[in-house]
């Protein structure tokens, strides 16, 4: 995996062919309980505010 634009050969450039990227996006969603935990135990804060982004 790596980020950027194709960097093929200057030849490959004159072919018929597609070149580019498919950007992938990574999305947390709603947490899900282990089912074999206990009744009435919920998620904490912080499982449903779960971010990718960090801070610096």
């Amino acid at each position: 995996m790596r980020t950027g634009p194709p960097t093929d050969d200057e030849a490959d450039y004159e072919l018929p062919i597609w070149a580019g990227e498919i950007p992938l996006h990574f999305t947390a969603a709603a947490p899900v309980n282990d089912p074999r935990l206990q009744l009435g135990i919920e998620p904490p804060s912080y499982a449903w505010n779960y971010t990718t982004k960090r801070e610096n």
